[in-house]
């Protein structure tokens, strides 16, 4: 019967491996990109869902009703009616279908839309009511979840098994689904349940003018950095076959057992997809050239992703040989009756 060595500690995971795996799997696999690009696509040149017209006559119903013709009132509601006018004016609606915590990489999806293309003014559907919009906006975030859930299932084979079988993603795709939206529900709540009250009190700070807004602004920041470090390889946990409660649980253990070289992993990726996205941004709307940037976002995000699948693997056989370690030595010892 063999032991662990007590003195051979097992060296963490590779930031440089998983990430020069990933890179290679998504080159290897080029196919991978045909969604991100296919979703960036149809925001670029397909119908834009807007809520401008709808957004506009909820004010004007706001401004009739009485009591608004004291100056006051008017005021702050002319000054509420510029800001959500100015940010419904570039909305596109159907950026939706980019969701999380599973979901397709898109370029477009962050940014303004102007509905420019090289072809001309792309086609712009006006939301009629409010139950159309609050119907469209379960609706896209349902279909992006799903979708995403075949993507997700895609990377991770040319990640981990060094293949892609379409036909088997086809067949785990109902039951992963599921637990996507399990787990996106299970992130929604904790996320409310965190960040409303903490950022009840930040918005009372920052409009009272007081000193100490940036503090509570970095306060805010850190108070999601803690709560979603520990979330952030959930999703990797159900596409490797874990029910979405479990996938929470390992994700959390990971974090906190490695979390010097996960939070390394995690601020690297993040760097490197927004540092870059700056770069993709570079060629205006109109222009054939963001079509080069498009190609490039799909295949750095997708070569992120799978890179976070072999990060996964490879922590999570580190801290189960580390717990093993630490079993075994502690065993050993305990005086001996």
């Amino acid at each position: 019967m063999t032991t662990p060595d007590s003195k051979v500690i097992p060296a963490p995971p590779s930031l440089v491996k998983a990430f020069r795996s990933g890179f290679d799997a998504v080159a290897n696999h080029v196919e991978l990109l045909l969604l991100p690009l296919a979703l960036d696509l149809f925001l670029w040149f397909g119908p834009h869902l807007s809520l401008y017209q709808l957004v506009s006559s909820v004010y004007r119903t706001i401004q009739s009703t009485p009591g608004m013709d004291q100056v006051e009132m008017q005021e702050m509601v002319k000054m509420s009616e510029q800001l959500w006018l100015e940010m419904t004016k570039e909305y596109n609606m159907f950026s939706l279908l980019r969701t999380l915590p599973v979901g397709i990489p898109s370029l477009l999806s962050g940014s303004p839309s102007t509905a420019q293309t090289p072809l001309g003014l792309a086609q712009v559907w006006q939301v009629p009511s409010g139950w159309v919009a609050f119907a469209a906006w379960g609706a896209l975030l349902l279909v992006g979840l799903v979708i995403g859930a075949f993507y997700f299932n895609l990377v991770r084979q040319a990640a981990l098994d060094g293949q892609v079988s379409w036909r088997g993603a086809l067949a785990a795709w109902p039951v992963q689904a599921l637990q996507t939206l399990v787990l996106a529900v299970g992130w929604l709540v904790v996320f409310l349940m965190f960040t409303i009250p903490f950022s009840c009190v930040l918005s009372f700070v920052v409009f009272s003018g007081l000193s100490v807004g940036r503090l509570a602004m970095l306060l805010f920041t850190g108070l999601l950095a803690w709560i979603f470090v520990p979330l952030a390889f959930s999703p990797h946990g159900v596409f490797t076959g874990q029910p979405a409660w479990q996938a929470v649980r390992t994700s959390a253990l990971l974090a906190r057992r490695s979390l010097p070289t996960t939070a390394l992993f995690l601020v690297i990726a993040l760097v490197a997809s927004e540092g870059l996205d700056l770069l993709w941004h570079t060629p205006p709307e109109t222009s054939w050239l963001m079509l080069i940037s498009l190609g490039g976002h799909a295949f750095v995000t997708t070569g992120l992703l799978a890179a976070s699948f072999v990060y996964y693997r490879d922590a999570l056989h580190w801290v189960e040989k580390m717990l093993v370690l630490a079993r075994w030595n502690t065993s050993s010892q305990m005086p001996k009756a």
